[in-house]
């Protein structure tokens, strides 16, 4: 992967980072705002993270098809491929604190990665796609799953038997997220035996990208920094 794609791939997580710490401030009007024109605590660091995503989503996928083609412009199809990208960026924006973090996330991680491998827009991926939503919202959540209920067994262990570094922040973060990358790791493993068609493989890369890097991030804005994210639908 180049430079000119690394920086915006880069600059797409950190929108994301920047994004979950916007909608985990404590949401505030000036006193005597009688109006209502205060738009609120969350509105600029929100509305900044919102213009990130947008702008290094769009220059990934220029970037990334320009790559690819003779052309110093983009066709039809390739320019789709960049609406599409900036709608389902707007998608998740609108619909993160109503499904949650988990779930947000790995949908729209999947469908940059999906589309990245595909480099345009067609009616025939749409099968594929919706079974790539499918396995990533399936397998996000039971990792999600181990690496929440591994947390809670070492806070409680600790607890139990005065065993300080299981109730603290690095030590259970640290062996959550190495269960996980375990776990993903066996499970791609063992696909990547089982499929063989190329199409397949590009649901299974994109899937295991996405919850990587979910998981990941998770891990760290959550335990590590406490950060109140939105569980939205996963309720446990």
């Amino acid at each position: 992967m180049s430079v000119k794609k690394i920086i915006p791939l880069f600059f797409i997580l950190i929108s994301i980072s920047y994004i979950v710490f916007s909608l985990s401030i404590e949401q505030r009007r000036m006193i005597g705002d009688i109006g209502g024109w205060d738009p609120g605590s969350r509105a600029m660091p929100l509305g900044i993270g919102i213009l990130m995503l947008l702008t290094s989503a769009y220059l990934f996928f220029k970037e990334s098809l320009l790559s690819t083609s003779k052309s110093t412009k983009l066709d039809k199809s390739q320019r789709n491929l960049i609406i599409f990208v900036i709608i389902i960026s707007l998608i998740y924006i609108l619909i993160f604190r109503y499904i949650g973090f988990i779930i947000a996330t790995n949908i729209y991680l999947y469908s940059l990665a999906f589309f990245n491998y595909k480099k345009e827009i067609k009616w025939r991926f749409i099968p594929d796609y919706l079974t790539g939503l499918l396995s990533i919202t399936v397998f996000g959540l039971i990792i999600y799953s181990v690496s929440r209920y591994t947390i809670r067994f070492l806070f409680l262990m600790g607890k139990k038997n005065s065993i300080e570094v299981f109730t603290g922040r690095l030590l259970p973060a640290f062996i959550s997220i190495a269960i996980a990358y375990l776990l993903i790791f066996l499970v791609n493993l063992l696909a990547k035996k089982l499929i063989k068609y190329p199409d397949r493989k590009i649901i299974l890369s994109s899937t295991i990208f996405a919850i990587i890097v979910t998981q990941t991030l998770y891990i760290i804005f959550k335990q590590i920094f406490w950060v109140n994210l939105v569980n939205g639908i996963v309720f446990w």
